[in-house]
């Protein structure tokens, strides 16, 4: 199992999030593994949360995309 997280550009809508972390999928898609991806919110004072420049949310949460891959069973 592999699981890949980066960090989101600040200021981007909900739907722009997602197709960021589907477009990142999609780059490193491979027959033999399965692959999910969502978008996970970290709030101040969580596990996680850095201090992002150009954050202008008034509650500071910051976004990651999160890829989580693993090899398909083969019967």
């Amino acid at each position: 199992m592999a699981t890949t997280k980066f960090l989101l550009p600040p200021g981007l809508d909900g739907e722009r999030r997602i197709e960021i972390v589907r477009e990142r999928m999609m780059r490193t898609r491979r027959r033999d593994l399965d692959a999910s991806g969502w978008v996970l919110d970290v709030y101040p004072d969580e596990r996680g949360w850095v201090d992002q420049p150009g954050n202008t949310d008034p509650q500071r949460c910051v976004y990651y995309g999160i890829i989580w891959r693993r090899r398909r069973k083969t019967a």
